[in-house]
């Protein structure tokens, strides 16, 4: 005849397990709250380069503005690129667009113009006789302004003149989120090209004079450009986390600033960072029961298997330490819940 002490026992077999899966995804589940409700966005820079080249020893000044037309998180975003300058005499240069910032699907935006021609260079960039290194299909769109209009400072509200502007497609997304399983963190990463200047190994603060492959033109960086950047317009409750450099409005991502300029910023949903802190909470308590339970059963079921001793000392003893050990892990997750719920505060805050 069987023991009854044998049959007891492994007639809840099934139930445990079920009760030990559940734990170990309730544990799960708050891990991965935990992750995504902390995250930070990696950061990263965006591997492309907008700038502009112009005639050497004009007294001129240059404005390049980049808008965002969608919000970023395709492969091939939309963006808008506008050219102005002010000065002295004409102006005769190209605007570059290297790596990641070449522009596909270009299409020409102010009324009349007709879709922009493009020329590609591939080959030695140089600088006054000195290799700057190689550059590789950069992407060049002729500027020319037979006679430039005076400068007025920007500070006053003034417009200044589009020498160009286009519309295109950029090669690679700018902004990122992570998402698990569905599930998306509520911060955004963005990065935007380097604008008014040539990548490493070339030195940002060099103006030229440049030699493009196949250009026999002399060209140099103008002495004062300004870049301006427009990302997307960010929903109501989002907010700019961390900028770089600080944008001038927590609720708007955007720079203007001395070129050269190469902006990144994380932006925070507010409302869905709400949502993930409670669900964190509600979490974090079920993460302290589910681990306290889940821990009780592995330890029985790794206990090893004895006979119920005819002595009822014995079965007493036994049964004290069993009891002694769920108290331990009943206590044990109760202080786990209680750090998960500290820390979840602590994140509020």
């Amino acid at each position: 005849m069987a023991n009854p002490a044998k049959l007891g026992r492994g007639s809840y077999r099934f139930p445990r397990a079920v009760v030990f899966a559940v734990s170990l995804v309730v544990v799960g589940a708050f891990v991965l709250a935990t992750y995504l409700t902390l995250d930070q966005p990696k950061s990263r820079e965006f591997d492309g380069y907008i700038t502009l080249l112009g005639p050497v020893a004009q007294e001129q000044e240059a404005f390049i503005s980049v808008q965002m037309r969608d919000d970023g998180a395709s492969d091939d975003p939309l963006v808008r690129v506008s050219v102005a300058i002010c000065g002295e005499g004409s102006f005769s240069g190209v605007l570059l667009f290297g790596g990641d910032a070449v522009l596909d699907d270009l299409a020409a935006t102010i009324p009349g113009e007709s879709v922009p021609t493009t020329k590609t260079y591939t080959g030695e960039l140089s600088s006054a006789g000195q290799s700057q290194g190689n550059i590789d299909e950069v992407q060049s769109l002729d500027v020319i302004e037979a006679e430039l209009p005076p400068c007025i400072p920007l500070e006053s509200g003034a417009i200044w003149p589009i020498a160009l502007q286009v519309e295109g497609r950029f090669q690679s997304a700018i902004s990122s989120t992570t998402s698990i399983l569905g599930m998306t963190s509520p911060r955004t990463g963005y990065a935007f090209p380097l604008i008014g200047a040539f990548p490493p190994p070339t030195s940002s603060a060099l103006l030229g004079i440049f030699s493009l492959p196949g250009d026999s033109r002399d060209l140099a960086r103008p002495t004062h450009l300004t870049a301006s950047v427009s990302g997307p317009a960010l929903d109501i409750g989002d907010v700019v986390e961390t900028s770089d450099p600080v944008v001038a409005d927590p609720e708007s991502l955007g720079w203007d600033a001395p070129a050269p300029l190469a902006a990144s910023a994380t932006t925070l949903d507010r409302d869905a960072q709400a949502v993930w802190l409670q669900i964190n909470a509600y979490l974090g308590i079920a993460f302290g029961i589910a681990g306290s339970v889940s821990a009780a059963i592995a330890l029985d079921w790794l206990a090893p298997q004895r006979e119920p001793s005819p002595v009822p000392q014995m079965r007493r003893r036994e049964s004290s330490t069993r009891s002694s050990a769920t108290g331990l892990m009943a206590v044990l997750g109760i202080g786990i819940a209680m750090l998960a719920l500290a820390r979840v505060r602590r994140a509020r805050r």
